[in-house]
């Protein structure tokens, strides 16, 4: 071989060494040839996490394989940066969509998605029910004849009010009198009113379990505001703590404890407040986002999902099941009209009160 012709080679392999080179550089950083548009962008990425077994997902035309692994951490997808239609779905159950961005070198996270049944197993727990409260432990519920039941036993009052945070007592009314029952001695019950009467003159206005005190209750009268030590029916008054209890608006705070929802009844709006940054939802402590489901009706209730990225809002016409978003929600009818709703966060079934028969719904 010539000196000319080991020098041409030589400057070839020089050039496919620097090719290639490029082409593993330019790979490895995401580049890619788009063929749908014919142009060569930085790819994206979208995590998907479906709670819901044997979903099959759908991003844009493309039906993509979902393995999130034993543990169901999460599936993590290529894509080019545009925006993308993602479809969740599984027979006999309501589909999940929603209109996503994806933007180049970037990984856009999805909250965990959760589907509904179409049409949720029913069983009847009760009939002849006028209206029920569930506790963590246990399930009170009041006849047509106005008496009310705790766990299948009798106790004083026609509502329950509250029940403690230990789960030991219950708080129940009836036309202004107040009952405190001690659900671990057979609903044996104290009537607040009596015991408030020897130690103070005016009367109960607001009444509520002490959050941070097991064994108190905080009351409010024309004359201040009163913590009663009802073991040892003693009182004192407090006005800063139990004042921020009481002005608190209508508010429930999510099973993980980053997030409350707050109802607004004179706007009918319920807005999601994060306490902890949410990479899920994309969003820093301090966080505010106002539910808008489209919905005109006012609300009439709400509970949490035990997931803490869904709610359970009920309308007079019906009961939802509504991602938090504050960009077109998933909204997913469960049931139309309910006269009452309940969730056990525990068996995660919805408690249903409707004609005057109380039912339990499974979601999963």
């Amino acid at each position: 071989m010539t000196l000319k012709k080991r020098r041409l080679l030589f400057y070839f392999l020089i050039l496919i060494f620097f090719v290639s080179g490029g082409a593993i550089i330019f790979y490895s950083t995401g580049w890619r040839l788009d063929l749908e548009t014919r142009q060569i962008s930085r790819l994206g990425g979208l995590f998907i996490r479906v709670l819901t077994p044997d979903a099959a997902v759908k991003i844009g035309k493309k039906t993509v394989p979902y393995d999130a692994g034993l543990l169901n951490t999460g599936s993590f997808v290529d894509l080019f940066p545009k925006n993308y239609v993602v479809e969740v779905a599984k027979d006999g159950y309501q589909p999940w969509k929603k209109e996503i961005e994806v933007e180049s070198s970037l990984v856009t996270k999805l909250p965990p998605i959760v589907l509904i049944p179409q049409n949720p197993e029913k069983e009847l727990v009760l009939k002849n029910v006028k209206d029920f409260w569930l506790g963590p432990k246990y399930l009170a519920w009041k006849n047509y004849l106005g008496k009310l039941f705790i766990n299948d036993t009798p106790a004083l009052g026609a509502a329950v009010l509250e029940w403690s945070a230990n789960n030991n007592f219950a708080l129940t009314a009836n036309n202004g009198t107040y009952f405190l029952i001690n659900l671990r001695e057979n609903n044996a019950a104290l009537n607040i009113n009596l015991a408030w009467a020897n130690l103070r003159s005016d009367a109960i206005s607001k009444i509520k379990f002490d959050p941070e005190n097991n064994s108190h209750l905080l009351i409010g009268s024309k004359n201040g505001l009163y913590s009663l030590d009802f073991n040892r029916l003693t009182i004192e008054k407090s006005l800063d703590k139990i004042a921020s209890v009481f002005s608190q608006l209508y508010s429930k705070t999510s099973p993980d404890k980053q997030k409350i929802a707050a109802l607004d009844s004179a706007e009918g709006q319920l807005t999601i407040n994060f306490l902890k940054d949410s990479e899920d939802f994309n969003r820093k402590a301090g966080d505010a986002i106002i539910l808008n489901t489209g919905v005109t009706e006012g609300i009439l209730d709400f509970e949490w999902d035990k997931t803490s990225s869904y709610l359970f809002v009920q309308y007079p016409s019906g009961l939802y099941f509504v991602e938090i978003d504050n960009q077109a929600p998933n909204l997913r009818l469960i049931s139309v009209a309910p006269d009452k709703f309940q969730y056990d966060i525990n068996s995660n079934k919805l408690y249903l009160l409707s004609g005057g028969n109380l039912y339990t719904l499974k979601l999963n």
